[in-house]
């Protein structure tokens, strides 16, 4: 049943990407934002896919690199490095660098630090395809 929902899960972030083509390279910067927010926020639920253990965020990660994909397609390289650059903020100014450590209730120890890196390995993997 996983399975299923997660399929129906990635064509809607799929068609999320095509209908905000059609808004211009403001509505693919707007939706990779909300993307990168909803993966911070999903990333604590763990799901079973076809045998492996997944977090719920991998169907919008993976629709985060679709979007770049799309925006460097569709326009230049140096509008996506700016996506990348403006999504790597923007959970910067969600309370406590992550919408996921907000809804943590029982673990009210939260480093910084792993923000941090999470958000750096994120830059470094984001803008190596676009080089």
């Amino acid at each position: 049943m996983n399975e299923l929902i997660f399929l129906g899960y990635i064509l809607a972030v799929s068609s999320a990407a095509l209908l905000a083509l059609r808004f211009g390279k403001e509505g693919l910067i707007g939706l990779i934002c909300v993307q990168a927010v909803l993966v911070n926020l999903f990333v604590t639920k763990q799901i079973s896919l076809f045998g492996f253990t997944a977090t719920a965020s991998d169907a919008m990660a993976v629709g985060i690199t679709l979007t770049l994909n799309i925006l460097q397609e569709y326009f230049q390289k140096a509008t996506a490095l700016k996506a990348i650059w403006i999504s790597f903020f923007v959970p910067s100014f969600i309370p406590s660098g992550g919408l996921h450590t907000s809804f943590q209730t029982t673990n009210l120890y939260s480093p910084s630090s792993e923000k941090f890196f999470s958000r750096t390995i994120y830059l470094k993997s984001s803008t190596q395809g676009l080089k």
